[in-house]
């Protein structure tokens, strides 16, 4: 195959995510920061650390670091305190940042597959097609046999067929994939910065580029990096979340039987574990020796002070509230087509 056409699947334009929604979902995201590392926060957990006061001045003896539900009671004290100390713009703290972090990634998800992926078989030589990257952007040829041969397995158990769908799913999309990989991994130590400029209760202003210099000079360029697995894995379970409705689909058409309460426990499962992961990677990248910020704490420590019983409380709560509305719409219907039909 002539190299000119493995790469025949990349993006003609670059792409912008930005919509109107993701400024006003920033306040959000400022709150939900704060309050998913106030329990590790260094001005809380080190009498002897300089800050602001900002938080000192809370009620921050009950709130639960995990997850942000458990600790809605405590957002409306926060918002006010935010108000009084740092008015409106307390809310959308980090705005230009967060813009230009998102803003990167979508120009990189175009030069990536465009200029990085195909020098790659010149600079790894023969390597690639033994670990089968040759296939790495041109997968259009294989994905009819692939779903066919997924369509002619009915005889497997719900796991089989789960793995093997997700398994075509990644061959054909490795592109995409592996694009995004090299996307996180560039742009993670900006959101790093981002993340604790957002947390930052230290005395005086912050910016960008002074705290990225101190961060590098204080705890090392490797804490860029800190909580960079818990990230890769909420993604892991984006993707799975992203294409479960076309699992369920491809499940109809091929007649094969699907539980309905794996139907719907499996989502809210892979959401709530996304939502702990997310707070695992923020509270690791976090950690600082710098006043301001959060300790540092290791994965062990912060997996002890997860309120394991709420989350699986909240878990459970939310299954058993889709199965009863299941139940209900499904009566409803068999009662509609009862009268119908007389």
């Amino acid at each position: 195959m002539a190299s000119d056409s493995l790469f025949s699947d990349r993006p003609r334009k670059i792409i912008i995510t930005l919509t109107p929604s993701f400024f006003f979902n920033h306040p959000l995201t400022v709150l939900g920061n704060k309050i998913s590392v106030l329990r590790f926060q260094r001005s809380l957990c080190d009498p002897h650390s300089t800050s602001n006061g900002f938080l000192r001045e809370l009620d921050t003896a009950a709130v639960g670091a995990f997850p942000v539900a458990y600790s809605l009671f405590f957002v409306k004290d926060l918002a006010v305190s935010i108000y009084k100390s740092e008015g409106i713009l307390g809310f959308f703290k980090c705005l230009p940042e967060y813009i230009a972090y998102h803003l990167t990634k979508d120009l990189l998800r175009y030069l990536v597959p465009n200029f990085f992926l195909p020098i790659l078989p010149k600079v790894l030589g023969p390597l690639p097609s033994k670990i089968k990257l040759y296939n790495i952007l041109d997968t259009h040829n294989h994905i009819r046999f692939r779903y066919e041969g997924f369509l002619e397995k009915n005889s497997q158990t719900t796991t089989t067929k789960f793995f093997d769908f997700y398994i075509n799913q990644v061959e054909s999309e490795l592109n995409k994939i592996v694009t995004s990989l090299i996307v996180e991994l560039i742009t993670y130590p900006a959101l790093t910065i981002i993340s604790r400029m957002i947390i930052y209760d230290g005395y005086g202003p912050v910016s960008f580029h002074v705290l990225f210099k101190h961060t590098l000079s204080v705890d090392g360029i490797l804490s860029l990096y800190r909580g960079f697995s818990y990230h890769l894995l909420s993604n892991i379970i984006k993707y799975i979340i992203k294409h479960f409705n076309r699992f369920v689909q491809r499940t109809l058409i091929s007649d094969f039987y699907l539980s309905p309460m794996f139907e719907q426990s499996f989502p809210v499962v892979l959401s709530i574990t996304q939502s702990v992961l997310n707070q695992f990677s923020l509270i690791r990248r976090c950690g600082s020796k710098i006043d301001g910020f959060c300790i540092e704490e290791s994965s062990i420590n912060i997996f002890r002070q997860m309120p394991w019983v709420s989350i699986f409380t909240q878990m459970v709560v939310t299954i058993g509230l889709l199965h009863i509305r299941d139940k209900l719409v499904t009566t409803q219907i068999h009662e509609f087509n009862s009268q119908f039909n007389e």
